[in-house]
């Protein structure tokens, strides 16, 4: 599966000022590919809580708004799947 194909199936689930709560393709719901996710959202300014749920396929991102925004954390995450580990 290529990375467009990953990142066109996660939906946004919840949206508001500060918080996105994404769902996430069963493929990179495993716990490495989940640390890998949780480090590249937070090494986004302004980021300060990253929530990796593998159980429910779920992302939860909470955000100073006013040093980054939704479309940031979208960019870290999607540069982030050309180079998740695969599951052990």
């Amino acid at each position: 599966m290529t990375v467009d194909d990953l990142a066109r199936r996660i939906l946004v689930r919840h949206r508001e000022a500060g918080h996105l709560r994404l769902e996430l393709p069963a493929e990179v719901c495993h716990a490495a590919a989940g640390a890998a996710m949780e480090a590249a959202v937070g090494a986004v300014a302004g980021v300060y809580r990253v929530t990796f749920q593998a159980a429910e396929r779920r992302l939860a991102v909470h955000f100073d708004d006013r040093l980054c925004n939704a479309a940031d954390v979208a960019r870290a995450l999607r540069a982030s799947l050309g180079n998740l580990p695969p599951a052990d």
